[in-house]
């Protein structure tokens, strides 16, 4: 029985490429839409001053904040099930055209008024003084620190592409669950470094064993979604119970993060963030498998163009900065509303005029 099959609960990954394509997982595909909409309304949230609703602040941080970790599932989830036909080459070949070269893409308005403007990236001892061409490698080995900071996925996730193979051998061997039960602690504790910095390494640790627990819900999908259908509500209950006690019981709210190892600034040993949205994806694929038959074509686009959403909205929220003349607005219901569908459906104008003006290149230019 392949480890493609719906119901697959073998042990062991197919050592030779399957002749069959992988099926479509239009319930875990789904998920990409509500994980770019969380990470949009979490930069646009920061976007604001709160300083009339403080507690809807901490309650939208403590909500919103590392989405990235439904992101870094979802793609360990589909790395394994296209894992039967796996060809090295031929994974690192699809990721360069479809991942890597679109974020070049994207970098291009970044780095050159990083380069233009001068930076803060650029004020450690040292990096000053780099030559331009030094500055430009920096700059998209370590994206945080420009104005496109969300980017910083596209570097740490590369190392998983990587390190694939290491990856296959690891999810065939008998200790996997030992070591996954081994690196959720260590996240938890490490907390998420900060992307402004030469953290990518440390982050591609953080995140780890999310995209390891991806591959390991593939591996065991039915089972996973049987244990998730039986316990949806306890899993609801732990959600709950672990986001109000945060919110009621904690002085820090959003994302957890250090600049140097194991100090935390008084944000506290366990990265709450962390634990939360792990207890979310139970949650989110139990719903997504729930209504996989419903017809919702606004999220499944959503979804398929969610790369190019993810590559562009933090430039329609920094043009938004440009015309605030970079002062910082107070919040409103309609101003969080505007910019939020701005900087969703404005990456989907282009990602659309792309698909119908140069439809063969369209993903190798804007990921969609």
């Amino acid at each position: 029985m392949s480890v493609l099959s719906n119901d697959s609960s073998r042990d062991d990954i197919p050592q030779d490429a399957v002749a069959e394509p992988a099926r479509f997982l239009g319930d875990i595909h789904r998920l990409r839409g509500v994980a770019i909409l969380l990470i949009v309304a979490t930069h646009c949230v920061y976007f604001f001053q709160w300083s009339a609703h403080p507690q809807l602040q901490g309650a939208l941080a403590d909500l919103l904040d590392n989405s990235t970790v439904l992101f870094v599932f979802i793609s360990g989830y589909l790395f394994m099930h296209g894992s039967g036909r796996f060809s090295y080459p031929r994974y690192l070949l699809g990721k360069l055209r479809h991942v890597i070269l679109p974020f070049l893409v994207a970098s291009i308005p970044a780095v050159a008024l990083e380069l233009r403007h001068g930076s803060l990236a650029f004020a450690a001892p040292g990096l000053h003084e780099l030559s331009v061409p030094a500055k430009i490698l920096y700059l998209l080995l370590y994206p945080g620190a420009h104005v496109n900071y969300a980017l910083w996925f596209i570097p740490v996730v590369t190392v998983y592409y990587l390190v694939s193979p290491l990856m296959l051998w690891v999810a065939r061997q008998p200790l996997r669950y030992a070591l996954l039960c081994l690196l959720v602690p260590v996240s938890i504790l490490m907390h998420r470094p900060s992307y402004a910095h030469d953290h990518d390494l440390a982050l591609a640790l953080y995140f780890l064993p999310v995209y390891l627990l991806g591959m390991w819900c593939r591996q065991y999908r039915q089972a996973t979604l049987a244990v998730i259908e039986r316990h949806f509500t306890w899993f609801a209950a732990a959600f709950g119970a672990v986001f109000v006690g945060h919110l009621m019981l904690s002085g820090h709210h959003g994302k957890y993060t250090f600049t140097q190892p194991f100090e935390f600034h008084g944000q506290g040993a366990i990265d709450w963030s962390f634990v939360q949205k792990l207890l979310l994806l139970p949650l989110l694929c139990g719903l997504a498998w729930r209504w996989r038959h419903l017809r919702l074509t606004v999220l499944d686009y959503l979804a398929d163009v969610s790369f190019t959403i993810y590559f562009l909205h933090l430039y329609v929220i920094f043009f938004a900065s440009w015309l605030w003349h970079w002062r910082t607005p107070e919040v409103s219901v309609a101003g969080l509303a505007a910019l939020f569908a701005a900087a969703v459906l404005l990456p989907c104008a282009v990602a659309t005029s792309s698909r119908r003006l140069v439809p063969q290149w369209s993903r190798s230019l804007v990921g969609s």
